[in-house]
């Protein structure tokens, strides 16, 4: 990304991941230097499928656990916040997991992000 302020969603499904008790968590990793604020909802049903109370989270840190550990072996999560790009370079969303066992992100899963003006940028719209 150029320098900037973005906005950026993720949504994610994982699956395969170790039947130990274990939790995931998310990052966004990258050559560019950034700061970065963003909320998540994420849960580990026993089945994607499973409706499940989600785990809330606002974070501001590099890599932050989403989810309590537990024996699950899926997951899921709705990522969203602003990313502020002070040295253009990629940035690369990343999920991180508490016990070592390869996920596999789901068919669907994605990552976006938008332009919303230069670094500096305090507010957008009319906050008078």
């Amino acid at each position: 990304l150029s320098t900037g302020t973005y906005f950026f969603e993720c949504g994610v499904s994982l699956t395969n991941m170790s039947s130990s008790s274990g939790s995931f968590g998310f990052a966004l990793g990258g050559s560019a230097t950034i700061t970065q604020s963003w909320r998540s909802s994420a849960a580990k049903p026993a089945t994607l499928a499973t409706a499940t109370s989600s785990e809330q989270t606002f974070n501001t840190a590099a890599n932050t656990t989403l989810v309590t550990a537990n024996t699950n072996t899926v997951g899921m999560a709705y990522i969203n916040g602003v990313i502020r790009v002070t040295s253009a370079g990629t940035v690369i969303p990343q999920v991180s997991l508490g016990v070592a066992s390869a996920a596999v992100v789901g068919t669907n899963s994605y990552f976006k992000a938008y332009r919303a003006g230069e670094s500096s940028v305090v507010s957008l719209g009319d906050w008078s």
